[in-house]
C-alpha cells in the first residue's frame, strides 16, 4: 500500500494555499463523519459552516463534532504528547483497542481515530492528513462493527481489523485522487469560460470556484480567513476586490456580514 506515495504524486503541481486547504478539508470532514459514526445527527453542511465560522455549538451533537475538530488539530491531550518512544510505537494498535475496551463512558471511537490520526502524522505520514477515513468506515458501519468481532472470536488476531483499516484506506486515498481530477478539471473550465483576464489570485479563484452554481453558498471574512489560513487584512482585501469586480454583493444579517457571488460569477464557466 503506497497511498503516501501516491498522494505525493498527486498533489506536488498544486500550489502551497492550495495544500492547506486540502488539509483543512479532509480534518474537517474527518471531524464530522467520525462524530456522525457515533451518533451525531447534525448535517454536514451545517457543520462545516459551523466550524469555518466559529458558531457555538447548538446541541451535543454539535459539541461532539467541534470537539472532536479540536482533537484533530492542536488540542491532543497532555498525556498522548507525552508518551514515551516505546508507546508511540504502539499507538498505530490504539484505534482497535479503545474502540474494543471502551474505556470512557463516550467519545471512544472518536478518540480511537483521532489518535490513529496523531500517530501517523506524528511518524511523518503527512499524506493521511487529506484522508476523511471515517466518511469510508460510515458508508460500512457493519464491516467495521464485525472486523471487531472476528478480532475479539479468533483470540485477539488483529488482522482481521487491520485488513479492513488498509481497505478503507485504500477506499480513502481513490477518492482523494477522484476529488483532485474533478478539481482540476473545474480549473481547466474556469481557464476556458473567463470572458476577461480575472487578475485574481488562488484563494479568489477558488472562493468564485465554490460560489457559483448555487445562489445560497456565500462566505464571510471569518470564514475566509480560516479556510485559506490568512490575516484578518488580507481576507477582507480579497473579498473586497471581488465586490468592485462585480463578483459578490455584500449583505447583513444581524450583526454578521456575509458575501454572495453574483451572475457574473456564471459567466466565468460557461462556455
Amino acid at each position: 500500500m503506497n497511498t503516501g506515495g501516491e498522494l505525493l504524486t498527486s498533489i506536488s503541481d498544486l500550489k502551497r494555499e492550495e495544500r492547506q486547504r486540502l488539509i483543512s478539508k479532509g480534518i474537517m470532514d474527518e471531524a464530522i463523519a467520525s462524530s456522525q459514526l457515533e451518533g451525531a445527527d447534525t448535517g454536514r453542511e451545517y457543520a462545516r459552516k459551523m466550524l469555518r465560522e466559529g458558531i457555538k455549538p447548538r446541541n451535543q451533537a454539535d459539541r461532539m463534532i467541534l470537539n472532536n475538530h479540536n482533537l484533530l488539530t492542536d488540542k491532543l491531550p497532555i498525556w498522548l504528547r507525552s508518551q514515551t518512544t516505546r508507546e508511540k510505537r504502539t499507538s498505530s494498535m490504539l484505534h482497535f483497542w479503545i474502540g474494543y475496551l471502551h474505556p470512557f463512558t463516550d467519545g471512544n471511537g472518536r478518540l480511537a481515530r483521532v489518535i490513529f490520526y496523531w500517530y501517523l502524522l506524528k511518524k511523518n505520514y503527512w499524506a493521511f492528513a487529506y484522508l476523511p477515513l471515517s466518511a469510508c468506515i460510515k458508508r460500512s458501519k457493519k464491516a467495521y462493527t464485525m472486523a471487531y468481532v472476528y478480532t475479539e472470536q479468533d483470540e485477539a488476531d488483529l488482522t482481521y481489523f487491520l485488513s479492513y483499516q488498509f481497505k478503507k484506506i485504500r477506499e480513502a486515498s481513490a477518492g482523494f485522487q477522484e476529488y483532485l481530477a474533478r478539481l482540476r478539471k473545474s480549473n481547466i473550465e474556469m481557464a476556458r469560460g473567463a470572458r476577461i483576464k480575472l487578475n485574481l489570485n488562488e484563494r479568489q479563484i477558488q472562493l468564485v470556484r465554490y460560489l457559483s452554481g448555487n445562489k445560497d453558498y456565500y462566505t464571510s471574512i471569518k470564514t475566509h480567513t480560516s479556510v485559506h489560513a490568512i490575516s484578518r487584512v488580507t481576507a477582507i482585501s480579497d473579498l473586497k476586490k471581488l465586490r468592485e469586480k462585480g463578483y459578490l454583493i455584500k449583505k447583513r444579517v444581524g450583526r454578521n456580514t456575509y458575501y454572495y457571488g453574483t451572475e457574473k460569477i456564471e459567466s466565468l464557466f460557461s462556455h
